[in-house]
Order: structure tokens, then sequence, then C-alpha cells
């Protein structure tokens, strides 16, 4: 499964790279609450920026 984390100023590239690397567009969902949850911070793919998204292959599930 793959997933990759994208913070607002990046969603649009993340996206582009997730439909080239596997040739179908992401499941895309917003992981603000998750994080807060979680208890630790994940990072966009691209910086350091605290991530607002996650593109997941779809049918993929994460939790």
């Amino acid at each position: 499964m793959s997933i990759y984390l994208a913070c607002a100023e990046h969603i649009e590239q993340l996206i582009d790279e997730f439909v080239d690397q596997y040739e179908t567009s992401p499941d895309l969902s917003r992981v603000e609450g998750e994080v807060a949850e979680a208890g630790f911070a994940v990072n966009c793919r691209l910086c350091a920026a605290p991530a607002l998204y996650r593109l997941s292959q779809s049918g993929s599930v994460c939790r």
C-alpha cells in the first residue's frame, strides 16, 4: 500500500506524481484530525510542513 502525505502547497504536485507512478488517481482525504488523535506529527513528502492530505491507492484502508 502506498501513501503520500501532502501539505497545501504541494498537493497538486504530489497528485501528479501519484498518477505517474500508479497510473490511477488517488483516494484523497484530510488528515488534520487524525494527526492530532495519533499524538505525533506527520510531514509533507516534499517539505517539513505539516501534512493536511493523505493520498492512497483506491480501496486502501489506512488507520
